[in-house]
């Protein structure tokens, strides 16, 4: 890190100044001219989008003199959306031909966001001076703490041209300060457009252990599985260290799911072996689950073994209510009574209630299981008192269908939650009113109605 030192900006600033007043001399009159009109007709376009068209086709064609003068009237023109939008532009060229006098600009300058600008002439800097201008880009970030500069793009843009550099500028990032994750994805993207993965793996495989090299490793994988699973498959084996092949399997399969989930669980079932399963199949399924549809859920459920899902039937039923409550309430009672099982309907239900209560209760009041239908019911009121949206008068749902030591025990924990300043917050509940409607309760005596209301009797 000692090498990152600040450089005298005041005498670059000038240096810079007197480096353009040289470059403005090259260009005559009549060409100035001719600059000032092309840029005054710029401004004058419609869309925005045109603006940039045509701002990037004309400072493309522009020599670094002609670059100075554009930069110059721009600086004196009115100020407006289009001007801001050929700033910009200008800027990026204009640094892709002297990044230093660029970069100088952009710090002296008023008229942009300073941080802005400064990311803007250091990306187009980086094109033919990476190291330099990796080296200012670490100076002003704070080593990529201060993430209002475009780290990440200048990185890729050292990549584009520079793998195995941008590898070595991606220990510099500091792993608490840096977006360490959006990093290493540009680098596989870049390692992408040269077919260098070989590189990336390699590199990653001398890193020290710590968040660099896991970051670095996990964006590895997941673009192995989501675009090139052949090759993934084949690198998979080349993993020998436990840890670190476990860590790649999980990327990989989750980078799999996005694009092709089918072969992914037909990996997970069928190859990765048994005592992978929870571990690879839960984040997997997250991954997929953010586009799935009913049909999907249903194929999914009907492919899992019993002896398998039930282990991951907890995760499994808080992802999959998300997509289709009803068929995940289906499979999660298909299994025998357990804690697990009755706690992954109270994922599924409390999920539902929040999507759609009604037909969330019209499922509960169509099932025939009565234990089965109690917990579900006692989740969702539970559901409905924490989302505010509880009725007292629908307690009344729980009559003598169900034991009386659940309904002294659902009203004790109702009655527990109401107490709780943190739970009624904002006095949404009126206490008393409930405490009425426990009175009027003809199914519980003097004693159970004293129990039940006990919380309030603390207050």
């Amino acid at each position: 890190m000692k090498r990152f030192l600040h450089r005298p900006t005041f005498l670059m600033v000038m240096l810079g100044l007197l480096a353009q007043s040289a470059l403005l001399a090259e260009v005559s009159p009549a060409a100035k001219t001719e600059i000032y009109r092309k840029l005054e007709g710029i401004l004058q376009l419609s869309p925005t989008d045109e603006v940039h068209y045509q701002a990037e086709s004309y400072f493309r064609s522009l020599s670094l003199p002609e670059i100075v003068v554009a930069k110059d009237w721009l600086n004196t023109a009115k100020s407006c959306v289009e001007r801001r939008i050929a700033l910009v532009t200008m800027l990026d060229h204009w640094a892709r031909l002297d990044g230093p006098a660029a970069y100088a600009y952009a710090r002296s300058q008023t008229i942009l966001g300073r941080t802005e600008a400064e990311s803007r002439a250091l990306i187009g800097w980086a094109s033919y001076e990476p190291a330099k201008a990796w080296n200012e880009l670490m100076v002003v970030s704070s080593l990529a703490a201060d993430r209002r500069y475009a780290v990440i793009s200048v990185l890729e843009q050292v990549a584009n041209t520079n793998l195995d550099l941008a590898l070595q500028f991606y220990k510099d990032l500091v792993p608490d300060r840096a977006c360490l994750q959006c990093s290493a994805d540009y680098l596989m993207v870049s390692a992408a457009r040269t077919g260098s993965f070989d590189k990336v793996f390699k590199f990653m495989q001398g890193m020290p252990v710590g968040p660099s090299r896991d970051a670095l490793r996990d964006g590895y994988w997941a673009y192995m599985g989501q675009y090139l699973p052949e090759l993934g498959l084949v690198q998979l084996k080349e993993v020998l260290d436990p840890v670190d092949h476990r860590a790649a399997e999980v990327g990989f399969c989750t980078g799999w799911a996005l694009t092709s989930f089918p072969d992914c669980l037909d990996y997970i079932l069928h190859h990765a072996g048994a005592e992978k399963f929870a571990e690879l199949i839960l984040p997997s399924v997250s991954i997929w689950a953010r586009f799935a549809t009913h049909d999907d859920v249903v194929n999914l459920v009907k492919s899992l073994p019993p002896e398998l899902a039930q282990r991951s039937l907890l995760g499994l039923a808080n992802t999959l209510s998300s997509v289709d409550p009803k068929v995940t309430l289906d499979w999660v009672a298909s299994f025998p009574y357990s804690e697990v099982r009755t706690n992954s309907l109270n994922r599924a239900i409390s999920r539902w209630a929040k999507i759609d209560q009604k037909a969330a209760h019209d499922y509960i009041e169509k099932c025939a299981d009565t234990e089965t239908r109690g917990i579900m019911l006692w989740y969702f009121l539970f559901s409905k008192l924490d989302n505010q949206t509880l009725v007292f008068e629908e307690l009344a749902e729980a009559n003598d269908r169900y034991s009386k030591d659940w309904r002294v025990k659902l009203f004790a924990g109702l009655s527990a939650r109401l107490a709780d300043p943190s739970v009624n917050n904002g006095g949404k509940y009126d206490l008393k009113a409930f405490q009425a409607f426990v009175e009027q309760r003809r199914d519980f005596s003097e004693e159970e109605k004293s129990k039940i209301l006990e919380p309030f009797a603390k207050q």
